[in-house]
């Protein structure tokens, strides 16, 4: 991810999700530790000995950056649309039933 798409995630968490930055850990960092174990499935101690913070922190601001995800939701996933019986696109032609 580049910055200029990261610094729009965390505007839109701030904005959307109703994330802020809290006293000791600013939402930049917030939203990089929910990044670092979501791209690279990494375990709550990895991420507290390289953030320099404790688990019991790294494991609330994961969830409170989680439920902001789940906030923007509506803005960041697009609903599906069925796929009609009568479809001629031949990249469908092996999901027929």
């Amino acid at each position: 991810m580049d910055r200029h798409t990261f610094f729009t995630l965390c505007h839109m968490l701030k904005t959307i999700g109703k994330l802020d930055d809290s006293k000791y850990v600013p939402l930049e960092e917030q939203v990089a530790l929910f990044l670092n174990i979501l791209a690279h499935y990494t375990k709550n101690r990895i991420v507290h000995s390289a953030f320099k913070r404790s688990g019991w922190t790294v494991s609330k601001y994961f969830n409170k950056v989680l439920k902001g995800v789940m906030r923007l939701q509506s803005v960041l996933l697009k609903k599906p649309t069925p796929i009609q019986e009568n479809s001629r696109d031949e990249r469908l032609r092996w999901f027929k039933v």
